[in-house]
């Protein structure tokens, strides 16, 4: 069952797709980490971008990029800010192979408002020691 995606609209691998034996799976899969933030109904418009609903349920392109949370998941703690912050519940925290809740943005709900980036305590730790700019 494909349903995470990368920002540019590829499924990520099957090792990292939900499955309906998931308990099973956790406990005799190897481990092996997703590199990317996960992303759900991506349709990637004619200019490269992912596209996002209109008011009409629409599909329109968009100027704006899908907010990165995390490029590798030491860099997220699950504490769940970006999900409370979002203003169209567009991100949901599901969990990862391991049992572990991490966002997962909906391409198609999110309106790049950005507030969930914002609102990242990882994200603010690493800017103020100069990791991000």
């Amino acid at each position: 069952m494909e349903v995470y995606q990368y920002a540019n609209g590829a499924y990520l691998p099957a090792s990292s797709q939900p499955s309906n034996t998931i308990d099973f799976e956790i406990k005799t899969k190897k481990y092996t980490p997703h590199e990317s933030v996960r992303y759900m109904n991506v349709y990637v418009g004619s200019n490269g971008i992912a596209k996002r609903a209109n008011s009409t349920g629409s599909l329109i392109d968009c100027e704006k990029n899908l907010p990165v949370l995390y490029e590798k998941r030491e860099s997220c703690c699950g504490c769940t800010a970006c999900f409370a912050i979002c203003p169209v519940q567009a991100i949901s925290m599901l969990p990862d192979e391991e049992g572990f809740l991490y966002p997962v943005v909906d391409a198609e709900k999110c309106i790049r408002c950005y507030k969930c980036i914002s609102v990242c305590a990882f994200k603010k730790d690493q800017k103020e020691k100069g990791y991000l700019e």
